[in-house]
């Protein structure tokens, strides 16, 4: 009933993907609130996936799964730079909400009631703990965990809102995604003796 009562209400709560809940509730804090749960999956099958931190989830809870990376491109410091995809791993950007049945942390093993979809967790899967509430009104800015490049979880905020969201302040996650690469400042000679300009490319911080 659980399962079924969710997806049937799946098509009102299609605004739920990245500003996705709460319950008649009023948020009250002096900073930001991190509103959800991040785990690394390490390992999937067809009900189940191992991550790397199971303590943050427990039976009954709703959650996101989401592949946040995947795709390499020509990444050569010359013409052509970002042009073509070299590599693809699993579907980057491919997600589901789903209802854990079970949570084992002796092996750190979850499982769904229902099939998930097929994940590669080469290009970094995250599961995310979704807050599902009737209504929301906050009265301070909802943010969401930093994307970490090392752990892989972060750069999303979810939440499941059933009814009524009434923003009092921001939903703002300005800067929480990818890093992407370092800036470089030049040195304001046209000449360009540095090379800057010749760059097509930058490290990533």
């Amino acid at each position: 009933m659980m399962t079924r009562s969710f997806l049937g209400h799946s098509k009102r709560l299609i605004l739920c993907l990245l500003i996705l809940g709460f319950t008649g509730i009023a948020l009250f804090s002096q900073t930001p609130v991190i509103i959800n749960k991040y785990a690394r999956v390490l390992s999937r099958s067809d009900y189940q996936v191992v991550v790397d931190d199971v303590s943050q989830f427990n039976t009954a809870d709703t959650v996101l799964i989401i592949q946040m990376q995947g795709v390499a491109i020509n990444a050569a410091d010359a013409l052509g730079y970002g042009t073509t995809i070299e590599q693809k791993v699993g579907v980057p950007g491919r997600y589901e909400f789903l209802i854990i049945q079970s949570v084992v942390p002796a092996t750190k093993t979850i499982t769904f009631f229902t099939k998930i979809n097929k994940y590669d967790p080469a290009g970094s899967v995250q599961i995310i703990k979704v807050p599902f509430h009737n209504s929301l009104t906050n009265s301070d800015v909802l943010t969401c965990k930093p994307w970490d490049r090392v752990t892989k979880t972060g750069g999303v905020l979810a939440m499941i809102v059933g009814k009524t969201l009434t923003l009092n302040k921001n939903i703002d996650v300005s800067g929480k995604g990818f890093t992407g690469g370092t800036d470089t400042i030049g040195l304001g000679n046209c000449s360009d003796p540095s090379g800057i300009l010749q760059k097509y490319s930058f490290p990533r911080t």
